[in-house]
């Protein structure tokens, strides 16, 4: 059975931790689908909502990351065409609305992963300085 499509290529998709929920990112949304009837889950999860549509930047989410009890989905990429458009998001998925934003400096990730008890998120990326980092981020997200 096909699932809905996203207009624009997937950069990465993730399972929640109960499977009940499949997202997968691409430019300028990500794509909720609830497994058991393979529908859509409302609408995409979009740039939109967080930056100025007049400009002509293009937005993508190239990692994203479930909570350990699936409330939350973190999600990085870039709202712009600069690294310094780089930014996390973290989705609050009972609300279907952005939770809180953050804006990393002097690095690209290359992957991130919450802490089982969801309080921390660990980031690798590679900073401008050639070398790679290893970042822990203080979400303060309770169940």
């Amino acid at each position: 059975m096909p699932l809905p499509e996203l207009t624009a290529p997937i950069l990465d998709v993730a399972f929640s931790p109960d499977g009940r929920t499949l997202a997968a990112s691409g430019l300028d949304s990500i794509l909720l689908v609830d497994m058991p009837t393979k529908k859509a889950i409302g609408l995409p999860l979009s740039f939109s909502l967080l930056v100025d549509t007049t400009s002509n930047a293009v937005g993508y989410y190239q990692h994203i990351t479930f909570s350990p009890n699936g409330r939350f989905l973190m999600s990085y990429g870039s709202a712009g065409y600069s690294p310094t458009d780089d930014v996390f998001i973290l989705w609050d998925l009972r609300k279907h609305e952005p939770f809180a934003r953050a804006f990393p400096a002097n690095s690209s990730l290359d992957d991130l992963i919450f802490y089982p008890k969801e309080q921390k998120l660990a980031s690798v990326g590679s900073l401008t300085s050639g070398k790679s980092a290893i970042t822990l981020w203080d979400i303060g997200v309770e169940s």
